[in-house]
């Protein structure tokens, strides 16, 4: 999904004959360029900590997903698919964030 849409982009812009550089890439920058504030992509990572049958703490990485958005909906909508599709009850999990914020729109 990544490639197609970067290629995308970069072939609308070719054809609109439009720069794809900015003067300022910064997320607050007003002057980003036409390819930064085209490709808008959104994307959340999957990894799993859990204690083995020995007690040690063990981390698999399962998944990157693209995502429309980063409504919370939609988030838990994707985690849910990932883990029914590794055959896993949300029930049975619990979860833990680090991030310093909540979920913000």
């Amino acid at each position: 999904i990544l490639i197609k849409t970067t290629i995308d982009v970069v072939r609308w812009l070719t054809f609109q004959g439009c720069a794809l550089r900015g003067h300022d890439e910064r997320f607050e920058s007003r002057n980003r360029g036409n390819f930064i504030e085209l490709i808008k992509l959104e994307q959340m990572t999957i990894v799993l900590r859990f204690f083995d049958k020995e007690g040690f703490v063990r981390e698999r990485f399962f998944d990157v997903i693209h995502v429309k958005d980063t409504v919370a909906l939609t988030l838990k909508k994707e985690i849910c698919d990932v883990l029914s599709h590794h055959c896993l009850n949300i029930k049975d999990l619990r979860g833990q964030g680090y991030d310093g914020a909540s979920n913000m729109q």
